[in-house]
């Protein structure tokens, strides 16, 4: 069927809202009809299915993507099996059971439930609520191996087309009906409620399955669609290492794992390993067959994906708090730049230097330049030595809790007070630096890093305060999520032996294949390097 200009241009934008939105309204006028909750969806789903075959027909994405008769069999069979009768099993076996139980205990967990709003809140938290845990078992199944052999069920089609959304495992299903169906189940959520919310999620997975050459736009901000999950199912691991959203996309966009490149169309689609089966009974028997490729998915222990989370929690959190803030300072930063030196000088005009270089009378920026002389170290070195050994305020009114020496080499050792704020400034910077690395590379921080920084603590101070390495002191005070991800341990870098120092930090870092990050102060760590390993290897 051959459709005009006009609806070929206006038809991908209103495709999905408006199935989306027909397959809902038919379900709550059925709900007000009082038709029985589950023939109620089931006609308001199959009206959908209708009108995606339909959009499939004379709207396609990809022609290539058309299924064979041997493949609609097969994910007939998936749908029936999986799709219908397994849910169904399910809350027979599984969800009456547990509520029985609950009553006969006098537990009552449905108070936590908000029963008195409208279906659409009700339905609304359910998805936000479910999709949560539905995203953390996804992205498990794309990380660790035990449950990448049941999922990688779901990713064999090389094709995409609305009735192999339903190709999973038995066994991921029912992982996954313990995370969305059955909590709601057991907190005595209405059965309208959740035929409604059965009939979102069955016409968004039909439609997230589709060849319909759909356009989403700012959706694509809010639902897993088409468009995003094409990439999901790309073979290439990077690329599929992405929008795990079921319905909903924000945890992907939370957790930095939203992927849509612009001006590009996804590739081939399917698994790395060409052998693997594609019949129904044969991909019930793989995941429990050594021959599956271990190569599809970067593994992961049960620590690592643990890890991975905390990290991903921590970026997020220092997104808001300092990220955030930051760019927002850019639109003004001469504004901010003042506002910080105000408050380094009235913080300080009381200090020795303070009131030697009249800070009392600073009230700007240009104040500042017109009065206070640039200064070198060797003019401040008696007011930081007289302050660490008299704990005056001599340079500062707060006293150093530490100091970053300098090498020294043109002449005596410098020490850089280090103020209690100057550590959270340093660590604001670093959140700062850390998330804009992991806007740039998404999977930065999914693998081990090695860093390369100074001696923590390289000695004491005649007034009694540590002196090291700044980037040792950072590297010491970092999470410690953080720091399981660092391959090397602090303590190895304060050996003095630089060249036994070397040998062992390339003998840890070696160890790991999943070295994702590499970072130094300078160009000349990485000769020194590589410089070693030729002597070692020859």
């Amino acid at each position: 069927m051959k459709l005009p200009a006009i609806l070929k241009s206006v038809l991908p934008w209103i495709v999905y809202p408006g199935v989306m939105s027909v397959s809902l309204l038919l379900q709550l006028i059925l709900l007000r009809l009082g038709i029985e909750t589950a023939t109620s969806s089931y006609i308001s789903i199959t009206l959908g299915i209708g009108f995606i075959v339909f959009f499939e027909l004379v709207l396609p994405y990809n022609q290539e993507w058309k299924p064979n008769k041997s493949e609609v069999k097969t994910d007939l069979i998936f749908a029936f099996l999986i799709q219908v009768l397994l849910p169904k099993f399910l809350t027979l076996l599984v969800a009456i059971t547990l509520v029985e139980l609950l009553k006969e205990s006098n537990i009552l967990i449905s108070y936590y439930w908000i029963h008195e709003s409208s279906i659409f809140t009700q339905v609304l938290f359910m998805i936000v609520i479910a999709e949560f845990f539905r995203y953390w078992l996804h992205r498990g199944a794309h990380n660790w191996y035990p449950l990448w052999r049941l999922h990688a069920v779901h990713h064999s089609p090389e094709k995409l087309y609305w009735l192999n959304t339903s190709r999973f495992h038995p066994l991921e299903k029912s992982l996954q009906f313990l995370l969305d169906a059955l909590p709601f189940i057991l907190l005595g959520v209405s059965s309208e409620v959740i035929a409604t919310y059965f009939v979102f999620y069955a016409v968004n997975g039909f439609f997230q399955h589709s060849n319909i050459n759909i356009r989403m736009g700012w959706l694509n901000y809010i639902i897993s669609s088409a468009q995003l999950h094409r990439w999901h199912h790309s073979k290439v691991i990077k690329e599929s290492n992405s929008n795990y959203g079921n319905n909903l996309i924000i945890w992907d966009i939370i957790f930095g794992t939203w992927f849509l490149p612009k001006n590009k169309t996804v590739a081939e689609l399917g698994l790395l390993n060409p052998s693997y089966p594609m019949g129904f009974t044969d991909q019930m028997k793989t995941p429990f067959t050594p021959e599956i490729d271990r190569k599809e998915i970067e593994l992961l222990n049960l620590s690592d994906i643990v890890q991975n989370i905390q990290v991903k929690l921590l970026l997020f959190i220092a997104n808001l708090m300092y990220k955030l803030p930051f760019e927002r300072s850019l639109h003004n930063p001469m504004k901010e730049q003042n506002k910080l030196l105000m408050k380094m000088i009235s913080t300080n005009k009381n200090t020795e230097y303070g009131v030697e270089q009249n800070f009392s009378i600073i009230n700007s920026f240009h104040d500042f330049i017109q009065n206070i002389p640039i200064q070198d170290y060797e003019n401040l070195r008696d007011f930081i030595e007289r302050q660490e050994e008299t704990k005056t305020p001599c340079l500062t009114e707060a006293q150093p809790d530490y100091y970053a020496v300098t090498s020294g080499t043109t002449g005596r050792p410098k020490y850089i007070p280090v103020l209690n704020q100057t550590i959270k400034q340093y660590q604001r910077t670093l959140s700062i630096y850390y998330c804009a690395q992991k806007k740039l590379e998404k999977e930065l921080f999914s693998g081990k890093i090695l860093a390369f920084p100074g001696a923590c603590y390289e000695g004491i101070l005649k007034g009694g305060s540590p002196y090291g390495s700044i980037s040792g002191l950072m590297y010491n005070m970092m999470p410690k999520c953080l720091q399981k991800k660092h391959v090397v341990p602090i303590e190895v870098f304060s050996i003095e032996n630089h060249k036994l120092k070397y040998q062992l930090i390339i003998r840890l870092a070696l160890q790991y294949p999943n070295l994702y990050y590499i970072v130094a102060a300078n160009p000349s760590t990485y000769l020194k390097i590589m410089e070693i390993l030729n002597e070692d290897i020859h």
